[in-house]
């Protein structure tokens, strides 16, 4: 059995560990602090909170200045499903916040409407290696001993819709990886040590207590297979780790989500083989409708050796291309537009 956080999962437990691209569901709602329960308190709330849902869906922190969002927001409250009253924070400190769901279909027709850059539900899988030095020494950092860390990773996470996971730290990885490569950024022991888990994208980070009492980090993630590094600082450990998933969050929408947008539906075609029964014929309809920037899915023709489909799709080739890899369903074989059914 395996437990993976997409975005409240992130620890593999047993057996062989593959990790793949995930379908991130939660894109449409947000948790936001609220003043009070009075409907103005909650009328701001609720525009605050399609704002972090609009973050999540371009992968733009800075998603505020798109042309269209502010327009959303002025209409919240029709876009608005359901919404919740919630208590967070220890006894004697208790926050009160609001966690709003919004109506999907209405988000995307409003997306479509002010031509605004989305990023699809097919998100990649990150490891994560995480190293701590402080006054207790120099360690990586489990879930079991560290739970505020990555506590505070999931937290920053769910706000920008990233999946994440992490290593076992088993004997297998104790003799792939040491601290060390983790503080060095040493990227051949960082993909070496991760082949077995499979991830999407690779993320090293490297948490120091400095003697003036503040915290510093270094971050490496390797994506595409292209190193990228950036660092971060502040008062206290959590908010460099917060700093730390922004920074991925930026570096995989830079990637991934500037290709995509809501353009108008298009038709492309692919031809799928390895589709040699009724179940792996279902189990490739079934995969290709899931996908979100899929609205239908057809037949054209088929035959022994090759079946051809007709998609109509949200965004260019590349965008359905990107989202087929991810997937790990369909290998790309061949020509553009060529995929193998995957065992």
């Amino acid at each position: 059995m395996k437990r993976i956080y997409l975005l409240v999962l992130f620890l593999f437990t047993a057996c062989p560990p593959v990790s793949h691209a995930v379908t991130v569901t939660n894109l449409y709602q947000a948790e936001v602090p609220v003043a009070d329960q009075s409907a103005g308190a909650r009328a701001t709330a609720i525009r605050a909170a399609l704002l972090q849902v609009m973050v999540k869906l371009t992968g733009d922190r800075n998603a505020a200045g798109i042309y269209g969002v502010s327009e959303l927001q002025a209409r919240a409250d029709q876009l608005l499903q359901q919404y919740e009253y919630r208590s967070a924070g220890e006894e004697g400190q208790t926050r009160l916040r609001l966690w709003v769901r919004f109506d999907a279909r209405g988000i995307d027709n409003g997306m479509r409407e002010y031509n605004i850059p989305v990023w699809s539900q097919e998100r990649p899988s990150t490891l994560i290696w995480l190293v701590i030095r402080d006054d207790l020494g120099q360690r990586f950092a489990s879930l079991d001993a560290n739970s505020r860390y990555f506590t505070a990773l999931q937290e920053q996470a769910s706000a920008r819709g990233i999946p994440f996971i992490t290593p076992l730290y088993d004997l297998q990885d104790a003799a792939a990886i040491r601290t060390d490569d983790v503080i060095g950024g040493f990227e051949e022991p960082l993909i070496q040590a991760s082949e077995r888990y499979q991830p999407d994208a690779i993320l090293a980070g490297a948490v120091m207590a400095t003697a003036s009492g503040l915290w510093e980090a270094r971050w490496l993630a390797i994506i595409q297979g292209q190193p990228r590094q950036w660092s971060s600082a502040g008062d206290s450990i959590e908010t460099v780790l917060g700093e730390g998933m922004e920074g991925l969050a930026d570096q995989l929408a830079a990637a991934y989500a500037q290709q995509q947008g809501f353009a108008s539906e298009n038709i492309r075609e692919i031809s799928v083989t390895g589709v040699d029964s009724f179940a792996r014929y279902a189990r490739t309809v079934s995969y290709l409708e899931s996908l979100n920037l899929v609205s239908s899915v057809n037949v054209k023709s088929l035959d022994s050796e090759r079946i051809i489909y007709v998609l109509s799709t949200r965004g260019d080739v590349n965008t359905l291309h990107q989202a087929l890899v991810l997937g790990r369903v369909l290998q790309p074989a061949g020509n553009s537009g060529e995929y193998r059914l995957l065992p």
